[in-house]
């Protein structure tokens, strides 16, 4: 099966951690909104096909222009469809209303504004 066999096995290891990992999350924390986690999921569907889209046939595109020979054109068969992909990810789900979207941006702004020094602290010799 070489790597074919490699994907399955990574793929079914996954399964049971995610399926392990429930279970322990639902004895510590107690009951799960499993309807909400699903419809989170189907909300995210359409984001992650287009992202998984670009990851798939991006880097066939890029190579289709710009040959395989060159290290540019390898680097861009890499980054330019996963900057894409992202970017249609990110534009998606925000069109989506994903609710997790907006808690990690609003987390993110958090962590961002955390880090400014406070307005009376200017640096003074």
């Amino acid at each position: 099966m070489n790597l074919a066999g490699l994907a399955l096995a990574m793929t079914v290891s996954n399964f049971v951690n995610v399926g392990a990992l429930l279970v322990i999350l639902k004895r510590r924390v107690g009951r799960l909104d499993g309807a909400g986690m699903v419809g989170s999921q189907l909300r995210c569907l359409p984001a992650n096909l287009l992202l998984a889209a670009a990851c798939i046939w991006g880097p066939a595109c890029v190579t289709t222009f710009l040959g395989e020979d060159a290290f540019l054109s390898r680097l861009l068969a890499v980054f330019a469809p996963l900057l894409v992909g992202s970017a249609g990810f990110f534009a998606f789900s925000a069109v989506l209303k994903v609710p997790e979207l907006f808690s990690a941006w609003r987390m993110v702004g958090r962590r961002l504004g955390a880090r400014k020094p406070p307005p009376g602290s200017a640096n003074v010799v």
